[in-house]
């Protein structure tokens, strides 16, 4: 399948594949005649776009911050550590925003199939109760032992639900504090009074960096595949 004009800005690591079949099925998905059909899959592609920059967003700050955490203390400049500390900030908060877009974008989908199981279409006042919680529910509502009914349900009450590592450590950035990060001195030398600093690594939450970073992301994006292959095979079933 070719690469939509929305997935061509995609990061590496991004589900293009399944996230390019659900833009497919979206447009050739029945959507009855649903008097907001139009405005439901204008919310779809603004939401969709939003996964994907919110993803490479996390992808470039995770990059960003590897860099920052490979500088030895000599070649720091002045701004190191506000630029460490935006990098890992921008990491979490674009990784958990690109799965609530993930979410918003689901829910409108169902919604062109299956109108009253999704109350929150009608207005803009009504968009901001729509949430992770809020899609699972709706989809739960009207595919109850569909695939990706219980995939959001698993997704959103586990891995992104508000006691979350992923959710509280978003919410510790945006609203409590900036992290301190803690420093390994590896030294160099049989005597330690002769002994010299020859590399150290950064660590955050009693984790390395180095190992942070990679991890989490790679988790997330697995997860982040795995709601758009179930929503891509929902859909494909559905396209007219």
């Amino acid at each position: 399948m070719a690469i939509s004009k929305i997935s061509s800005e995609a990061a590496p690591g991004f589900p293009r594949d399944a996230f390019d079949r659900v833009q497919v099925a979206v447009r050739t998905t029945q959507a009855g005649a649903h008097p907001l059909a139009a405005s439901l899959r204008t919310e779809i592609t603004a939401a969709s776009l939003a996964v994907v920059y919110r993803h490479r967003q996390a992808w470039e700050s995770g990059e960003g911050l590897l860099e920052l955490a490979q500088q030895q203390r000599s070649e720091r400049g002045t701004d190191w550590h506000f630029a460490a500390q935006t990098a890992v900030f921008g990491f979490y908060v674009s990784l958990l925003s690109s799965f609530e877009s993930t979410f918003y974008a689901l829910y409108f989908a169902g919604a062109q199939l299956s109108p009253e199981e999704f109350p929150f279409i009608k207005d803009d006042k009504t968009h901001r109760s729509i949430g992770p919680a809020s899609a699972a529910k709706a989809f739960t509502q009207a595919w109850p032992d569909d695939r990706l009914s219980l995939k959001l349900a698993e997704v959103s009450s586990s891995y992104i639900h508000k006691d979350s590592h992923l959710a509280k450590t978003r919410n510790i950035l945006a609203h409590r504090v900036a992290p301190g990060f803690e420093h390994r001195v590896m030294l160099l030398g049989e005597d330690l009074a002769d002994a010299k600093e020859v590399n150290y690594e950064l660590a955050w939450g009693g984790r390395p960096v180095e190992q942070l970073i990679p991890e989490t992301l790679a988790e997330a994006e697995s997860v982040l595949g795995s709601l758009w292959e179930a929503a891509a095979d929902f859909l494909d079933r559905r396209a007219i």
